[in-house]
């Protein structure tokens, strides 16, 4: 069932939607190896950047079911010094 907000004021009613929209567009399909996730860009970066990443996650927690797949694939592909990538291109091959 979708979410709907109703406050009585039309700006923070359309408020919802206007971010769940906003939310499906900037998402994108990161992979590596075999791993799928989905990501969240920021503006019209073609990159996921992790912290640009993390914020949206905030306003995807109520939109989408998947919020750890994107983190693990960074997690799981630390650079030999034990930092992190601080973006993901979006590749998505056919298996995803």
């Amino acid at each position: 069932m979708p979410i709907r907000v109703q406050s009585g004021d039309p700006a923070f009613d359309a408020l919802f939607e206007a971010t769940a929209q906003w939310l499906e567009a900037a998402a994108v399909t990161l992979a590596l190896g075999e791993q799928c996730a989905r990501g969240y860009r920021a503006g019209d970066d073609a990159a996921v950047g992790l912290r640009e990443h993390a914020a949206a996650l905030e306003a995807a927690a109520y939109l989408h079911g998947d919020l750890r797949s994107a983190l693990d694939i960074w997690l799981h592909a630390p650079l030999p010094d034990g930092s992190l990538f601080d973006s993901f291109a979006p590749l998505a091959p056919p298996h995803c």
